[in-house]
């Protein structure tokens, strides 16, 4: 009894697998791992398919102008690669999704496939994916708008 602190119980957890999609071509953990060890910079200008620098940054530090030209963005990612029937989607569903749901979806498998766990092995067990992304983007990006505004609501327009 005494005066020790009570040490909380604590299952114990491990990290079996990782994948990732990040900024500076990093689409894989050994490109990560080797991006960091060569203390490299992932900042990159605006790719000209995203938007039009020149209307939203002239400068001046008005509102409502870009102050900082540089950003973070994904590079060598073909959105339209997805492989709807591999995960049992549809192609109606897959174009409703948004393209991060996409990318997430092909993630997770891959982090499975670098645990070396199947699919089947994991069914009905405890399991945890932890996940990290940018909430915004792709509406904003015309070159993956497929439909007009109004056009997107749909069954799916409560998962986005």
């Amino acid at each position: 009894m005494g005066d020790a602190p009570i040490q909380p119980q604590t299952p114990a957890i491990a990290v079996v697998g990782m994948a990732c999609r990040l900024p500076g071509s990093n689409n894989s953990i050994h490109a990560f791992w080797n991006f960091l060890k060569q203390a490299r910079q992932a900042s990159n200008t605006v790719p000209e398919s995203r938007f039009n620098v020149g209307a939203h940054a002239d400068g001046s530090g008005k509102p409502k102008t870009m102050t900082s030209v540089p950003g973070m963005f994904l590079e060598d990612i073909d959105i339209g690669a997805f492989d709807a029937g591999f995960f049992n989607i549809s192609p109606a569903e897959a174009m409703a999704m948004d393209p991060q749901q996409r990318q997430l979806l092909e993630v997770a498998y891959e982090c499975l496939e670098n645990s070396g766990i199947s699919v089947d092995a994991i069914f009905g067990r405890e399991m945890g994916c932890f996940v990290g992304s940018f909430v915004g983007g792709a509406d904003e990006n015309p070159s993956v708008q497929t439909t007009r505004r109004e056009e997107k609501i749909d069954q799916y327009a409560r998962l986005r």
